[in-house]
């Protein structure tokens, strides 16, 4: 039996590209409770209620100087990035927060921090609220996922782009040090599609098999977060 779609999350995109038999392997081990279901933590809570405070503001539902001080600065940020955004680029309502249907299984879903969109583009930003691990934004398969799904689900509500339309994917991780805290990859609505589509083969292959005939391909990036550390 294929392991469940479910295991296939955006975020966890660059282990499961490379490392294909960790999915069902995983969820081989959560089901001898070898590892915890609950892959929560101290760091993982505080980035969501982060996330919190920034749509929260960006919708208008909390003023920023209602946000605990120690949050404040880097909500701040945020939200100015997104309303400059908007303010450029946008047409209509921006996406905050919102779930769209995952363009290799639309059953499931992925969650967009931030996206406008209009004549001159595509633009997606991404929050990071991590402090030790640098995130790229080039070719980033979480964020190249979230930003193909919009567009498969922008097409279904009839908004159509051209493949030379431009698209910019940005990571703000405003806590990490020693680099620029806001960085972009500029791409196209053709070229994010080409991309994509190594992703969406992949994972339809690792949906089909099951995971013992799939390779493991153990690396720093594939493992720095894998749940099998956590195996007792």
């Amino acid at each position: 039996m294929a392991p469940a779609h479910s295991k296939l999350s955006p975020s966890s995109s660059k282990r499961w590209l490379t490392c294909q038999a960790s999915v069902g392997f995983l969820d081989a081990l959560r089901k001898t409770k070898k590892i915890p279901k609950d892959d929560s933590s101290v760091f993982s809570d505080e980035g969501t209620t982060a996330h919190d405070y920034c749509s929260n503001v960006l919708e208008a539902y909390l003023a920023l100087k209602q946000v605990p001080e120690s949050f404040r600065p880097h909500v701040a940020e945020w939200v100015s990035i997104c309303h400059a955004l908007e303010c450029e680029f946008g047409h209509g309502k921006p996406i905050i927060e919102g779930k769209v249907p995952l363009f290799y299984f639309p059953q499931d879903h992925g969650t967009v921090d931030f996206a406008t969109w209009g004549p001159e583009g595509l633009h997606i930003r991404d929050f990071k609220y991590g402090v030790g691990v640098y995130v790229d934004a080039v070719e980033n398969t979480q964020l190249a996922i979230y930003a193909q799904s919009l567009i498969k689900w922008l097409e279904d509500q009839l908004v159509f782009f051209e493949p030379e339309t431009p698209v910019t994917i940005g990571i703000h991780q405003p806590r990490f040090r020693g680099e620029e805290k806001l960085r972009v990859w500029e791409t196209t609505v053709g070229e994010l599609e080409v991309f994509c589509a190594g992703i969406k083969e992949t994972a339809e292959h690792i949906m089909k098999t099951h995971w013992q005939d799939l390779p493991f391909a153990p690396s720093v990036d594939a493992c720095q977060f894998c749940k099998k550390k956590k195996a007792k």
